[in-house]
């Protein structure tokens, strides 16, 4: 089976890591109490939209990738 995910680079930034895909979504992955929450702005959105808290930086990565 060939490998549909598509790839995002993150980098650490105060804090956070981000990252941007393709399409133009920009995702955030940021410490909190209880692990990694991973959120995504789309392109003209003002606000992120929250897509979960994983167990690892590594877990919410591929999260984003899809």
């Amino acid at each position: 089976m060939s490998g549909s995910r598509v790839l995002i680079e993150f980098v650490w930034h105060e804090g956070t890591f981000t990252g941007s895909s393709q399409g133009g979504r920009r995702w955030s992955i940021s410490r909190v109490f209880t692990g990694w929450r991973l959120e995504f702005r789309d392109e003209g959105h003002l606000a992120a939209t929250y897509a979960g808290v994983h167990r690892s930086v590594e877990a919410a990565q591929v999260k984003a990738a899809g």
